[in-house]
């Protein structure tokens, strides 16, 4: 398992289009806009996932920078998984 908490710096007048953006995605909690800036924890099982996803949303129209405040990995959660 890997948790991801960031923040992204928006744009001026960006923030409606990008929270649309997000509604679609999998695994993301949003929270409020302070002064530009939109807080995102992602959850996923596999750490490539994860990576990928902060590059999709570094690459979102109306997200001026990433910034990556944590990460958790649990590795014993990848292990189980395996085990499956």
């Amino acid at each position: 398992m890997a948790v991801a908490a960031l923040v992204l710096s928006l744009d001026s007048g960006s923030e409606a289009p990008v929270r649309a953006q997000l509604k679609e995605w999998c695994g993301l909690s949003v929270g409020p806009t302070v002064a530009g800036r939109l807080p995102v924890v992602v959850e996923t099982h596999e750490q490539a996932r994860l990576e990928g996803l902060v590059q999709r949303l570094t690459d979102l129209e109306g997200v001026a920078f990433v910034d990556l405040v944590q990460v958790d990995f649990d590795p014993e959660s990848d292990q189980r998984e395996l085990v499956r």
